[in-house]
């Protein structure tokens, strides 16, 4: 009797520990430790448990949200340099921003996809998941041009300084955007 109150036990221990769970959260979950939020991201970082924080597939609203700054920024770096060059080789700047956005929203889909909502778009249909991808995108893109012309006619802002500005404001469109929309679970 006593054997089975023991296996008994375990598995109730098992059970509460979260055992069988693929995901990192989930398992510390079960267990009472935190295990989600900005705190647990950074025990990742200082920890050195690289592939929590930045492959393994997750739920967790903080580590997407910090896996997409780190997507957005490779995306911001393409969008900006497409920027850049073709305005320096004379193309007017409003139309080099739109170049620019296809390249970064090309970038950003591609590294959104498997780094930050991998774990939310089982059984999602491809095309239909790259056109609101894209759509939330334009909105982003019309927010962008926007702001990148009252900073820069009305303004008086160098190109760039008002396309920095744009760039922060439409990061937090753009990840509650796909979040809420795209990627609810």
């Amino acid at each position: 009797m006593k054997a089975d109150n023991t296996a008994e036990s375990r598995t109730g221990e098992a059970e509460e520990a979260g055992a069988g769970s693929t995901r990192p959260e989930e398992a510390a979950a079960g267990s009472g430790r935190k295990s989600s939020g900005l705190g647990y991201a950074v025990r990742l970082f200082f920890t050195g448990r690289w592939k929590e924080l930045f492959i393994t597939p997750t739920l967790d609203p903080t580590l997407q949200f910090c896996r997409y700054i780190i997507v957005g920024g490779i995306a911001t770096i393409v969008d900006w340099a497409v920027l850049y060059i073709l305005e320096h080789a004379g193309l007017f700047y409003l139309a080099a921003a739109v170049f620019g956005f296809f390249f970064g929203l090309i970038t950003n889909y591609a590294l959104s996809v498997t780094m930050v909502f991998a774990a939310s778009r089982k059984g999602m249909n491809k095309a239909k998941e790259f056109l609101t991808h894209a759509l939330i995108g334009l909105i982003g893109l019309g927010l962008t041009l926007l702001i990148m012309y009252i900073g820069t006619d009305l303004l008086g802002m160098y190109f760039m300084v008002s396309k920095v500005i744009a760039t922060l404001i439409v990061l937090v469109w753009n990840f509650l955007g796909r979040k809420l929309i795209l990627y609810r679970n």
